[in-house]
């Protein structure tokens, strides 16, 4: 009797744990397979005396070719309905000089320099603020 049990319970085991790999997963997520984010970090500027936490995201990618000239990032648009939490950018930059930008539907879209060669290697800096109560 144990013996049934126990390879009734292998069976199983083996049904299920071959059944759950062998399906299939989609990434059904937006991606530009042309552009490699190589590094990031970010600085945060926190205050004792303001709900406002500031910050800056220094991003260096690698464009994998020319025709590249936007780069789509999430980044949650501060908004009265999220009760004005969320992210406000300030100003983006690639070395030194600013980039156009757009920030709608919690989506960050940055016009890209161009570029005479094939391959770019460019370091951004993103400058924006996060709001929300922060009851300090």
């Amino acid at each position: 009797m144990l013996r049934k049990a126990l390879l009734s319970w292998s069976y199983f085991l083996i049904f299920n744990v071959t059944a759950t790999t062998a399906l299939p997963f989609s990434d059904t997520y937006p991606k530009i397979s042309n552009i490699d984010i190589l590094h990031y970090s970010f600085s945060l500027n926190l205050s004792d005396t303001a709900d406002v936490i500031r910050a800056k995201a220094t991003i260096t990618f690698f464009l994998k070719k020319d025709d590249i000239n936007k780069l789509r990032l999430d980044l949650i648009k501060k908004d009265d309905s999220l009760g004005g939490k969320g992210m406000s950018v300030m100003r983006v930059e690639s070395n030194g000089k600013a980039l156009d930008y757009s920030h709608e539907s919690n989506i960050l879209c940055i016009s890209l320099p161009s570029s005479n060669g094939i391959f770019r290697v460019l370091n951004s800096k993103l400058f924006f603020s996060y709001f929300r109560e922060l009851n300090l």
